[in-house]
């Protein structure tokens, strides 16, 4: 884990510093969620998705600031964060196994021709809350 240390009146070597939740989207594409078999498995959340297309994109130096927890979803996570090359700050959390706390969840579907998307989210005892 890195540690943030900016001081005010400093050059950072940060262009863009993001805060927010990092979540799983569990996505089933054009088949709609209740009939799907299968879903692809995408790292997300609004104020990182601006880091890591500012990274991949203009090769930008981004950062993301969150919560983070130490299990298998938290692994994937943190590797995805990595892959798109934008460097981590996060508040480290241990899983209990019961209660959380939990990275949050997102369900979707594209939607197909005239039915509509669907999304909806599980953020019961979600680390970044």
């Amino acid at each position: 884990m890195n540690k943030l240390n900016i001081k005010k009146g400093t050059k950072s070597s940060i262009d863009l510093l993001s805060f927010g939740a990092l979540v799983c989207r569990l996505d089933s594409g054009i088949t709609p969620l209740d009939k799907a078999d299968s879903v692809d498995l995408h790292v997300s959340g609004g104020e990182y998705n601006v880091a890591a297309n500012l990274s991949a994109a203009f090769k930008m130096n981004t950062a993301v600031v969150s919560a983070m927890v130490n299990y298998p979803l938290g692994d994937k996570i943190k590797n995805e964060v990595r892959k798109m090359g934008v460097t981590p700050f996060y508040k480290e959390f241990d899983f209990d196994g019961v209660r959380g706390p939990n990275m949050a969840l997102v369900y979707s579907d594209r939607g197909f021709g005239v039915r509509a998307p669907v999304v909806f989210y599980n953020r019961a005892n979600e680390a970044a809350s």
